[in-house]
């Protein structure tokens, strides 16, 4: 999450979210993913949606993801965390 957070461009920290997240040998979690929205104020839905299919406990973790939302930004999100739960 630390790596996320020093991405220069916040534009560029789904990628980069995405990037690390498939470089984990044990896969990116919904805690790696909560602690990298925590680490951003802008582009949250897009770092969500950018790694919704790389998370190796989104059914057992997804409200963790969610509760570092807005309510809006939860509603953006739920397709592709939908699509990833199935």
């Amino acid at each position: 999450a630390e790596c996320v957070g020093r991405t220069g461009l916040e534009y560029d920290r789904p990628e980069v979210a995405s990037l690390l997240g498939g470089a984990l040998a044990s896969g990116l979690t919904s805690a790696h993913v909560a602690a990298a929205l925590r680490t951003t104020t802008a582009y949250k839905t897009q770092l969500v949606r950018r790694v919704a299919r790389q998370v190796v406990d989104l059914a057992a973790g997804r409200r963790t993801i969610e509760a570092e939302l807005s309510e809006w930004e939860r509603m953006l999100a739920r397709t592709d965390l939908d699509a990833a739960s199935k």
